[in-house]
């Protein structure tokens, strides 16, 4: 049978395991539960619960969110957006000089070619992803709010910053 994540009482996360309860404090090791990829969604979500977006930014849903530990009780995140990327299954055409003309069928795959290499090496607006360190995430130069940056920190549950790129 399957461990179970759920809040308990005051905030605080169990695993309902077949050998009882187990409380999570900060990061820690569960026993009973399904491991460190149920620990790390478990520490997202509560991450997405609690995150306060700048003003400027845009809804938590238009971001591709990837998070890593950088420390025993911090996690930093990277939120990216690809408003910049054309999805050429909303595009019927171009325009060319002062005249429109429909795309075509190779225009069509160079794009659907572009947008798969970008949710690649951005992720998907909507999707979360925790990645091996830094290294692994998506970067860009200013970007605004096109990418907002976040420290966590884990054992206090506040944020140290959450910030559009180029604000820190």
């Amino acid at each position: 049978m399957a461990s179970k994540l759920r809040d308990g009482r005051h905030g605080a996360l169990v695993c309902d395991g077949m050998r009882g309860v187990v409380f999570l404090l900060a990061f820690p090791i569960l026993s009973g539960c399904d491991g460190p990829a149920a620990q790390r969604q478990l520490l997202m979500e509560e991450i997405e619960r609690s995150v306060r977006l700048p003003r400027e930014a845009y809804p938590l849903r238009d971001y591709a969110r990837h998070y890593t530990l950088i420390g025993p009780t911090k996690v930093t995140a990277v939120y990216v957006t690809q408003h910049a990327t054309v999805d050429p299954d909303r595009i019927a055409g171009m325009i060319v000089g002062d005249s429109w003309r429909p795309l075509t069928p190779q225009e069509i795959v160079t794009m659907k070619a572009e947008k798969a290499a970008a949710e690649a090496r951005w992720g998907t607006a909507g999707k979360r992803y925790w990645r091996d360190g830094t290294d692994d995430f998506p970067v860009m130069d200013d970007g605004g709010c096109e990418q907002v940056n976040i420290l966590y920190d884990t054992a206090a549950k506040r944020f140290d910053y959450a910030m559009c790129n180029g604000g820190l």
